[in-house]
């Protein structure tokens, strides 16, 4: 049977030096010699050998065999042809003299309330008993197999219960061990047909040119707003009185402070390109036309002289009458800061003298009733003076 598999493959092969040949069988596409050795590569499948002959010598990779499984062409077809090789695919057809035979192939019971678990170690045998599975572990549904034909090496497959489900319904195989609903024809001779017959339809090549695969859409990116953020959004309705041609704006900060803003400036002017010297900082919106607005952003120590340095600009002022606005500001703070200072250290000495000990009415100051109580303590008598005030309270 081997021999007849090899057979055909190097009929169709000659006449399609070309390109790499997917060879079905049975529930696998296999290549063989140099095309197993290329689809190994680029689909990153086991590469093994199998017997041409009985007389094969292991390790003689002239007769290398690659294969994985049919359901699987969608998923490593579009690899190679992106690789940039043809494909020529013969599909597996079947034989009317042999149609009986296969379906006179043995059955199971096992085909309802299957466990995957309960199938580890056992051998699953296919078609006429050349091919079969051994069940070597399980997770879930999913199965890991062995896939062993004729005297080639085990190929490691996965499956799915609902697969093995499938092939013993349709009488396509059979547990090990299972006994079979028929026999084979006694009076069939010769081995049975592999099925791959030459044909047009059924050997076609494919081309990287052709559309085969249609490859998936990109996800797009979501567009950035190249708005940039705002350290500071106001939590309240800014207060905007028009002045002239800038604006003078009031708003909230996030620790409900007070701040302000001045709107309207050109990037060339003065006051946007010197805001540190006015204790501000410069930066610019986008209107809904996509044009930049200048604006300068005082903090709340100088938001109430941002309202008069407005007016200078709206005035025609220069930067050095807007400097002193804020040079003015800064004194008055700094002047409220040493009043500031001044009252916290009368606090402190009027605090330091509340806590500063009185003497007594004797005039016996603390140090000198700690040493009375000490004597009297350790056996001593209490002074006159204080026994005669004592005895005046009794």
């Amino acid at each position: 049977m081997i021999d007849n598999i090899r057979k055909q493959w190097d009929e169709l092969k000659a006449k399609h030096p070309e390109a790499l040949l997917l060879f079905r069988c049975g529930d696998f596409y296999e290549a063989y010699c140099e095309d197993a050795k290329e689809c190994a590569n680029i689909l990153g499948i086991t590469l093994t050998w199998r017997p041409a002959t009985k007389s094969h010598t292991p390790g003689d990779y002239s007769d290398a065999m690659a294969a994985f499984p049919y359901h699987t062409l969608d998923q490593y077809l579009p690899k190679l042809i992106k690789a940039g090789k043809r494909v020529a695919i013969c599909d597996q057809l079947e034989d009317p003299k042999t149609k009986e035979r296969v379906n006179s192939k043995p059955t199971t019971t096992m085909t309802t309330n299957m466990k995957a678990a309960d199938l580890i170690g056992k051998v699953l045998i296919l078609g006429d008993g050349s091919s079969k599975y051994v069940i070597k572990s399980a997770e879930g549904d999913k199965l890991q197999c062995d896939f062993v034909r004729g005297e080639s090496a085990p190929v490691q497959v996965p499956m799915t219960l609902s697969q093995i489900e499938t092939m013993l319904a349709n009488s396509k195989g059979y547990w090990e061990g299972d006994s079979p609903n028929g026999e084979p024809d006694p009076d069939a001779a010769g081995e049975p047909a592999v099925g791959n017959v030459e044909t047009v339809e059924e050997v076609s090549t494919i081309t990287p040119q052709r559309p085969v695969v249609i490859p998936m859409e990109k996800p797009k990116a979501e567009k950035k707003s190249a708005k940039p953020k705002k350290q500071d959004k106001p939590k309240e309705k800014a207060e905007i009185k028009q002045m002239g041609t800038l604006k003078y704006e009031t708003y909230t900060n996030k620790k409900g402070k007070v701040c302000a803003r001045i709107v309207g400036l050109n990037e060339d002017d003065a006051a946007y390109r010197q805001a540190a010297d006015l204790h501000a900082s410069g930066t610019y919106e986008r209107t809904n036309k996509g044009d930049k607005v200048y604006v300068l952003i005082f903090g709340p120590r100088y938001a109430d002289a941002a309202k008069e340095v407005c007016e200078a600009l709206n005035a025609g002022k220069t930067m050095q009458d807007c400097q002193a606005i804020i040079d003015t500001t800064t004194e008055e703070r700094q002047q409220k800061r040493e009043e500031w200072k001044s009252r916290r250290e009368e606090y402190k000495a009027q605090a330091r003298a509340t806590d500063e000990p009185k003497a007594t009415a004797l005039g016996y100051s603390p140090e000198d009733v700690a040493k009375i109580l000490k004597d009297v303590m350790n056996g001593g008598k209490l002074p006159r003076d204080i026994e005669t005030a004592m005895a005046k309270i009794a």
